[in-house]
């Protein structure tokens, strides 16, 4: 079979949810959203999510890991320099200790009143802590050359039919590998909180891989669950969540994949446009939160999907739903069993091979990645929550969580302008901060400049500072 164009291209997002903490009370900051971050109602970067302390910075769509991250840094930056004297971001997916004032000030305080009754709604059959839990979703879709390909390998008619068909293998491999992800990148070792959702008996466990990938994290109740067999299966199994009420909508279903675009009831004939991954922890060793290494192994398996075309059978996901369950809830310096590792050495193995597919610039961070992966399998201590091992301290990462928290703080107020925001020209580094701020759909350009799209759907490009100023900006 003829190998698909751009295997490790297409186009890349972040999203990451991440708590502001104060560090007086150490929990949860009570100071309202930064208003230097803008409308909330429109803006496209900054969000908060189920509490007011519960950032989201979400990167626009980039066409390489190296974009995406740099964006992701610029964002951060940002929402630290905003940041009240006595706040640090919380950089654990699992929220830190609440009182019970705190949790009485979380369910009463909310602003954003748009979206009250959701949230009412999340409250009432969820409780307080269960989405306060925070994560990185990364959001894919693929070239319009490696769909064309696809189809016409396939011998198919229609281009939605191709793309349906192929981000569906992909979400595929990224269910069936999720056991892996959870494995390398897992960061969720404690719970900080004695009344959250967490059965008494699971406590015993910690600390383990990750909480928050296990089906006691984030995840929708045992009975809701959706079908990822085959693309027919997964939407009919979602509309009947949605009309028996077990599902509000789509924005409650917490699978491994989200499929992006369409309605539901349009999915089949508009198309897919992108998927959302939504398996990765919050990274407490990195001061965006994500590493670049987690991002190119997706890429590795979103490039082996592309290659193999395998098509999961029933009973593979659910063996591989099982095996994440286990690898979540295993002492972080546990080794994978002996199927679980030969099977990650074939996979592996394939990944060394599809190196040489890559585009050349790219192959450097590749390699680096997979001899890490090669060396964490042998290794379980350098995993990401073998590393937080260490950082434990009776049986909490309070310590360590605010020990980060005020370093990062640190990097971002006395790093110099260009390490905060990567790519971005010196003459033109106001307006990119400002039009974060204002929320105006926005991209760096061949020649270094700023294309912007006015609140009037009109575009224009930006070659210095002083332009945006005559737009009265």
């Amino acid at each position: 079979m003829k190998t698909l164009t751009g295997l490790f291209e297409g186009h890349l997002g972040i999203e990451i949810e991440e708590h502001r903490v104060d560090l007086n009370t150490k929990t949860l900051s009570r100071a309202p959203h930064p208003q230097a971050l803008g409308d909330r109602r429109s803006q496209p970067y900054f969000q908060t999510d189920f509490s007011e302390s519960m950032e989201e910075l979400i990167t626009a769509p980039q066409d390489s890991v190296v974009g995406a991250l740099a964006n992701l840094r610029s964002l951060q930056a940002i929402l630290q320099l905003n940041l009240q004297p006595q706040e640090i971001i919380w950089g654990l997916s699992m929220p830190p200790r609440l009182q019970e004032s705190d949790v009485v000030f979380l369910k009463n305080t909310f602003h954003r009143d748009w979206y009250l009754k959701y949230r009412n709604w999340l409250l009432k059959h969820y409780g307080p802590f269960h989405h306060i839990i925070c994560g990185v979703h990364v959001n894919y879709s693929p070239l319009d050359a490696t769909i064309a390909d696809f189809q016409q390998q396939h011998h198919l008619t229609s281009t939605v039919t191709a793309k349906n068909r192929l981000l569906f293998l992909i979400a595929q491999q990224i269910v069936g590998y999720r056991w892996l992800v959870t494995y390398f990148f897992g960061a969720a070792p404690v719970s900080e909180n004695p009344a959250d959702d967490l059965p008494k008996q699971l406590r015993s466990l910690a600390p383990v891989r990750s909480f928050r990938s296990s089906s006691y994290g984030f995840a929708n109740r045992a009975n809701v669950r959706a079908s990822y067999a085959n693309l027919t299966k997964f939407i009919a199994d979602l509309q009947q969540l949605i009309a028996t009420k077990q599902l509000a909508g789509m924005s409650e279903f917490y699978g491994p994949v989200r499929l992006k675009g369409a309605e539901l009831a349009d999915l089949q004939t508009k198309g897919i446009e992108y998927l959302e991954f939504r398996i990765l922890d919050d990274d407490p060793f990195v001061a965006t939160g994500v590493s670049a290494k987690s991002l190119y192994f997706l890429q590795f398996l979103v490039a082996d999907a592309l290659s193999q075309q395998h098509e999961w059978t029933v009973s593979e996901l659910a063996a591989a739903e099982q095996k994440n369950e286990e690898v979540a809830l295993q002492h972080p310096q546990q080794p994978l069993t002996t199927d679980q590792f030969q099977q990650t050495i074939r996979l592996l193995q394939r990944f060394e091979k599809l190196i040489s597919s890559a585009p050349v610039k790219l192959q450097p961070d590749l390699i680096s990645t997979l001899q890490w992966l090669q060396s964490a399998l042998d290794h379980p201590h350098q995993t990401v929550s073998g590393r937080l091992l260490k950082k434990i301290e009776h049986g909490s990462l309070t310590a360590f969580a605010l020990h980060q928290g005020q370093g990062y703080r640190k990097q971002f107020q006395t790093s110099p302008a260009s390490t905060n925001f990567p790519q971005v020209p010196a003459n033109l580094r106001q307006s990119y901060i400002k039009l974060h701020q204002v929320g105006l759909p926005m991209k760096l350009i061949e020649g270094g400049w700023l294309e912007v799209q006015l609140p009037s759907g009109k575009k224009t490009v930006l070659h210095s500072d002083a332009d945006l100023n005559r737009l009265g900006y």
